[in-house]
């Protein structure tokens, strides 16, 4: 609506001669109210018999008519709250504000019209004669794409506020020009403090070249966002990290900067350390079990070997569950060695394992490592590839060892089957023990638990668990008939 306008005394926008203070005649006078952009109206001022004022339209420009899509010619003599059907009696009051006051009122209001609604900016101003105002002279500018540029505007301006990231614009000498209110926030530092300052300022002194190095890659690369992390000083003398993103759009009017995020990651980086040192644990005791605690147990079973000669019957019994607890010992290193191998290395990349080489082979070892169970393979082992490592051969050792030894007959018994499907394959091993409940038929492999503190068989399945979901595949436990149980991997076909 309108942006400029001014009151009126003395005569109406029909003047005949020359105005003394513009020096513009009527024609000069008719070709600015034809031509100017914005709507221009004038409304006459009636008054009844209690001296009430009456709005009657007495025309407008042709800006005013294609804005209104109003015809002058037609709409000569209607009165302002027919005008403007619905709207008109909320306009009313701004006319009587600007008769009484005899001064310029502005405001802004929604209309109706053909083409939808419009939001219009309007000055009004009286024409005085004899102290009385005679008509209203009316300046209106659509400003409905305006308006919806600030509230644009206004929102973005307080998505920025908002966000938890700190947001700046630092100049081409890595002087901070602006700041989100998040600074103060999470920085701890005033606008104040920061506008002006240099971008390294509170920056750790062992990170500022890292960051000048960013703007400066930044500025070599202006299609590129650059990331990095350094430590910031908060008021109180704390260094918190940050991950810090940075964009250059010094080309870029109104910003003409380097635009840059930054997001507190303080707590991730305390968690990451944890992790290292985590591992770097892990890592001592892996080497623990791996060798000293394995080789103390072999020299157990060399020991209980030689005692063989020198025991009775009676104490053969003894000798034999030393031995064979010896082994379960062995055994258990070795899972032990497998699953910190695996929490110990990064996400390895699966490859193209040989079903039948891996299969056969964990079949053999465990017969000759439990003569007194009967392990056979029911069928032939395909000759495929599946995805895997060189880990495949600690799932089916886990699964063959865990089934003789929770197999409570007298001669344990473990068949293998393998069936290709189309773009995966299922190794079922089956035994005739005791069988797995269906209470624990998840828990079994630590699933809903905390890890190795699971109710199952140990970390045997826990392992093989870990291992089958990082190959793109599953494992699951059935009941086996008559008896036992069925343990089932399914394993996606390699390409």
């Amino acid at each position: 609506m309108a942006e400029e306008t001014g009151g009126t005394e003395g005569g109406g926008t029909g003047a005949e001669d020359d105005n003394p203070k513009t020096g513009l005649g009527k024609m000069e006078y008719e070709t600015v109210f034809k031509a100017v952009e914005d709507a221009v109206f004038l409304f006459d001022v009636e008054r009844d018999g209690d001296g009430e004022p009456r709005f009657v339209f007495r025309g407008g420009n042709p800006s005013h008519e294609r804005a209104t899509e109003m015809e002058a010619d037609g709409c000569l003599g209607t009165p302002l709250r027919e005008l403007f059907d619905g709207d008109g009696e909320r306009l009313l009051d701004e006319y009587r504000r600007c008769v009484e006051t005899e001064e310029t009122v502005t405001y802004e209001t929604t209309l109706e019209h053909g083409t939808g609604s419009v939001e219009w900016r309007t000055k009004i101003t009286p024409v005085v004669e004899g102290g009385t105002a005679t008509s209203i002279v009316g300046v209106a500018r659509d400003v409905t794409e305006r308006n919806k540029r600030r509230t644009e505007l206004q929102r973005k301006e307080a998505m920025l506020q908002h966000t938890t990231d700190v947001v700046l614009l630092v100049d081409e000498n890595g002087r901070i020009r602006y700041q989100n209110h998040a600074d103060e926030a999470v920085l701890g530092h005033s606008t104040r403090d920061l506008t002006g300052a240099s971008v390294t300022e509170y920056i750790h002194p062992e990170d500022s070249d890292g960051v000048e190095a960013m703007l400066a890659e930044a500025l070599d690369s202006p299609e590129e966002v650059i990331s990095g992390e350094h430590r910031y000083r908060t008021p109180d003398g704390e260094w918190r990290w940050y991950e810090t993103r940075v964009r250059s759009l010094l080309d870029t009017p109104p910003i003409e900067g380097f635009l840059v995020s930054a997001r507190d990651i303080t707590e991730r980086k305390a968690y990451e350390e944890r992790l290292e040192s985590q591992r770097s644990d892990l890592e001592v005791l892996n080497e623990v079990v791996r060798h000293d605690i394995r080789n103390d147990l072999q020299l157990v079973t060399a020991y209980a070997e030689m005692l063989e000669d020198h025991v009775d019957e009676e104490g053969q019994e003894f000798l034999d569950i030393l031995q064979s607890s010896t082994a379960n010992a062995v055994e258990l290193t070795r899972t032990a060695r497998d699953l910190a191998t695996v929490l110990l290395q990064d996400d390895a990349e699966t490859q193209r394992v040989s079903l039948e080489r891996s299969l056969e082979q964990q079949v053999e070892a465990v017969r000759s490592a439990h003569s007194g169970a009967a392990v056979t393979i029911d069928g032939s082992v395909p000759d495929i590839h599946v995805a895997g490592t060189d880990m495949l051969e600690a799932v089916f050792r886990n699964l063959l060892s865990n089934a003789i030894q929770h197999n409570d007959k007298a001669l344990p018994e473990v068949t293998v089957s393998v069936t290709e499907h189309d773009s995966e394959v299922e190794i079922r091993v089956a035994d005739n023990g005791p069988g797995v409940p269906d209470a624990h038929k998840e828990a079994i492999f630590g699933k809903g638990e905390r890890g190795l503190e699971s109710e199952g068989t140990g970390i045997g399945l826990y392992l093989v668990k870990t291992l089958v979901e990082s190959f793109g595949g599953d494992v699951c436990v059935e009941d086996n008939e008559p008896e036992g149980s069925v343990f089932v991997v399914r394993l996606p076909v390699a390409d």
